[in-house]
């Protein structure tokens, strides 16, 4: 009994089959014109004449309307064609990958490395602020009570440094003082020689000071230092960590537990030669 199996095929289809072939074979593509409803199936229409003129010679390829196993050979050939297409794109989409990765990784190293200028900038600022709270009322004075009492933002500003910390600052050691939109003040300290009044009011700063006077100076940091270190202030407080570090310098660090090391969070590197990082929310939460 012979394999091979022989049937009568319709030449339009078979026309409209190969011409479809040959366009998923990166053959030249046919308008949706050029193609007409013949007997509930798309045939192509003929150019320049009548919609059911009959295609040259030069269009259509001539194939043995009969011969299945030529057809057949030529949907494998296409088939074999669009895989390696398929494999080529692939191959273009990895590598385009990389170089996407790659990108993205030289952002972040420089938008961590913009960071880190950003917060050198800032070494010598304090904010100082009076936030209420449940039990606590705001007794910061405003601009306006200042003004009313003809008393220089500054001097307030030493003031308060004192009755919190300790800590005489001289006026000749301020740089810049005033308030911001959020009614704090900026109070900018460019004597940061050893043995300033600077010197010795970060470490009084990192201690707290008078916890009974509800005025509070903080380092100042960068937008994306300040909402790293409001989340350590909220997984403190939910107790998923026991203490947060802030330097003069604005390096945020945090312990879990208390006889933990200290887990560095900005501009860190893991490993010598590694490009430094700073840890996002998530990665921080990721460590608890």
């Amino acid at each position: 009994m012979s394999d091979k199996i022989t049937c009568e095929v319709d030449k339009n289809i078979l026309d409209m089959l190969l011409k479809g072939l040959n366009t998923l074979r990166g053959g030249p593509a046919m308008d949706e014109e050029e193609w007409e409803e013949v007997g509930g199936r798309k045939k192509r229409r003929g150019r320049g004449a009548g919609p059911t003129q009959p295609k040259a010679a030069a269009d259509v390829p001539e194939v043995d309307n009969t011969d299945l196993n030529g057809v057949i050979n030529k949907l494998l050939d296409t088939v074999n064609t669009l895989l390696e297409k398929r494999q080529l794109d692939l191959e273009a989409r990895e590598r385009q990958d990389i170089k996407i990765e790659k990108m993205e990784a030289r952002i972040e190293l420089q938008s961590v490395e913009n960071d880190e200028t950003k917060q050198r900038s800032l070494k010598g600022n304090i904010i100082i602020s009076s936030p209420p709270g449940q039990d606590k009322l705001r007794i910061l004075k405003s601009k306006e009570d200042l003004e009313k009492e003809e008393y220089c933002v500054t001097d307030y500003a030493i003031e308060i440094m004192q009755l919190k910390y300790g800590v005489s600052v001289p006026k000749s050691d301020i740089q810049a003082c005033h308030f911001l939109p959020n009614k704090s003040i900026l109070l900018r300290i460019w004597n940061r020689v050893p043995g300033s009044a600077w010197s010795i009011l970060i470490d009084k700063i990192k201690k707290g000071g008078n916890k009974e006077y509800h005025v509070y100076g903080n380092f100042m940091l960068t937008a994306r230092r300040n909402a790293i270190s409001y989340h350590l202030r909220t997984l403190k407080k939910s107790g998923k960590i026991s203490k947060l570090y802030t330097t003069e310098s604005g390096v945020l660090s945090f312990k879990i537990k208390d006889d933990r090391d200290k887990i560095r969070v900005t501009y860190v590197s893991n490993k010598k030669g590694d490009d430094p990082r700073t840890l996002s929310i998530k990665e921080i939460d990721s460590l608890l």
